[in-house]
C-alpha cells in the first residue's frame, strides 16, 4: 500500500491499491481526470502511461458509469 497524503479522494483509494507509489506525471493526469478533465499522456514505452487509463476505468466504475478501454 502506498503512502497517499494530499491526493484527491478516488485517487487515494485507486492509490492505496496499488502496491508502488505513483510518479508525479501519473498524479498530475490521474488528478485532472478525477476533477474531469480530459488529459492526455504522452511518454515513453514502460513509463507507466497505462495505469492512467487505469485510473479512468476506476473512476467510470466508482460512479456507477461503463468504461471501455482499448
Amino acid at each position: 500500500m502506498t503512502d497517499t497524503p494530499g491526493l484527491p479522494s478516488e485517487l487515494a483509494k485507486f492509490a492505496g491499491e496499488i502496491s508502488f507509489d505513483l510518479d508525479p506525471f501519473q498524479r498530475t493526469a490521474c488528478a485532472a481526470l478525477e476533477d474531469g478533465h480530459s488529459v492526455l499522456v504522452c511518454a515513453p514505452t514502460g513509463a507507466g502511461k497505462t495505469i492512467v487509463g487505469e485510473f479512468a476505468v476506476h473512476m467510470a466504475l466508482a460512479s456507477g458509469g461503463k468504461c471501455f478501454y482499448t
